[in-house]
């Protein structure tokens, strides 16, 4: 990864539902970022019901890549 500042979003749940809700908003929250710095997505799994949503210079703006 390049070394430029993202910004990171932190998402945890529970429940399946409560978990996709916030991984949604959270990468709606994120693409206005994103889009300023022509950076693309990446959302991260850290762990049961964790993940984290950051801009990321080597994503392709526009696009939104999940690692698990």
């Amino acid at each position: 990864m390049s070394s430029t500042t993202s910004t990171i979003r932190r998402v945890s749940a529970a429940e399946v539902a409560a978990l996709e809700a916030a991984l949604s908003a959270a990468v709606e929250a994120a693409i206005p970022d994103a889009l300023s710095m022509q950076h693309g997505l990446r959302v991260m799994r850290l762990g049961p019901g964790e993940y984290q949503v950051l801009t990321d210079p080597d994503v392709p703006c526009g696009y939104t890549v999940c690692d698990t």
